[in-house]
């Protein structure tokens, strides 16, 4: 009979300064019992000291993003690794965090879980040299995309998909919302893997032909420019969680061209406050929405997305029926849910699970 205790997990942790306080990957530490492992931002002497003995593994780590705290996070780890035995040590930013645990995989009978967040193209360029893959007992991924890449790296048994989560209990429509029938908003929220080219051209067309249409644009200010004398276009940076959530509930439409992508935390969210979607078509955003609760647009094709844009804000009745999907769906990727079904993957690295009854969490 297979053990249904949890096994220990110590979950090494990143916050990404670009992720709203709610929002990020990491959120699902809530939902999972662990010891945490928190990016040493401020390293104390000791930490310093050991971070400058171990110098040469930062500069061969072959990593774009793995960097003095990553370093120093990864040897506290390491200690914690030593002196137990059964545990899991889970990286949920792998391509920042994980590079040399696994050298310990022969001292001590613990297990490496990684999750990955990155589209393959990009991640060969991020992390140059895969050879320490080899030291993980389970891969994460957040899209089915993924899959195929670490498949042939570590085979299909310790590579798992499960998808990325949203605090469907923060975002969530907005009550009593009044319909604005002389200004309607379209709302884009990010910075990374975006396309802003195709963004700035659709604004610019509406700018020429309806100027009723809006785009709220929360993104970093170095990406301003894209939308420079556009009047129908206010760009906004720096929101709090509350004014980010308020940007969302009040707009009329989520549109958000993409250039690639894994999971993404702008789509859960919009999805989650039941915004009717229109984004790109790609492989990684067809694990959270599909023909049936979204507008899919090609990548790249500025002509449809601005033509499925117009037909969708002349459909009412189409809008109200793919936001009713969007909260719908988001509810099937609320945190505790996920949560539950990365608890399956712990359970399977330790042996507590069967690999016929964890399918789940991988397909």
């Amino acid at each position: 009979m297979l053990d249904s205790t949890p096994p220990n997990v110590n979950l090494i942790l990143l916050r990404h300064d670009n992720h709203a306080n709610v929002s990020g990957y990491d959120r699902i530490s809530e939902y999972i019992h662990h010891r945490p492992f928190h990016h040493a931002v401020n390293p104390s002497f000791v930490q310093r000291v050991v971070s400058a003995l171990l110098r040469p593994l930062l500069t061969r780590s072959d990593m774009q993003w793995y960097r003095k705290a990553s370093l120093i996070t990864e040897t506290q780890a390491a200690l914690r690794w030593l002196v137990t035995s059964g545990e899991v040590f889970h990286f949920v930013y792998g391509e920042n965090s994980y590079r040399y645990l696994g050298w310990l995989n022969r001292l001590r009978s613990n297990h490496v879980v990684c999750t990955y967040h990155t589209p393959p193209n990009r991640f060969r360029e991020v992390v140059r040299n895969q050879h320490h893959l080899a030291g993980i007992d389970a891969v994460i991924v957040v899209s089915r995309v993924c899959l195929d890449f670490f498949e042939k790296v570590l085979g299909p048994d310790r590579v798992h998909f499960v998808p990325h989560g949203v605090d469907t209990d923060f975002f969530t429509p907005a009550v009593d919302k009044k319909p604005n029938a002389d200004r309607l908003q379209c709302v884009f929220v990010g910075s990374h893997l975006r396309d802003f080219e195709v963004l700035s051209r659709v604004a610019r067309d509406f700018a020429d032909t309806d100027a009723n249409i809006h785009f709220n644009v929360v993104t970093a200010e170095d990406n301003f420019r894209y939308f420079d004398g556009l009047t129908n276009v206010a760009c906004m940076a720096g929101l709090s969680d509350e004014q980010l959530r308020g940007v969302y509930q009040q707009a009329d439409i989520f549109t958000m061209p993409l250039t690639d992508c894994t999971a993404n935390n702008s789509l859960l969210e919009a999805m989650a406050c039941g915004l009717p979607i229109m984004v790109s078509d790609l492989p990684g955003v067809r694990d959270y929405v599909d023909e049936t609760t979204a507008i899919l647009v090609p990548v790249g094709d500025d002509q449809q997305f601005g033509q499925r844009l117009r037909e969708l804000i002349s459909d009412q009745a189409l809008r109200d029926r793919l936001a009713k999907m969007s909260r719908a769906s988001a509810l099937e990727f609320s945190f505790p849910k996920v949560a539950r079904m990365t608890q399956d993957v712990y359970r399977h690295v330790t042996g507590q699970l069967s690999t016929t009854t964890d399918n789940s969490a991988q397909s």
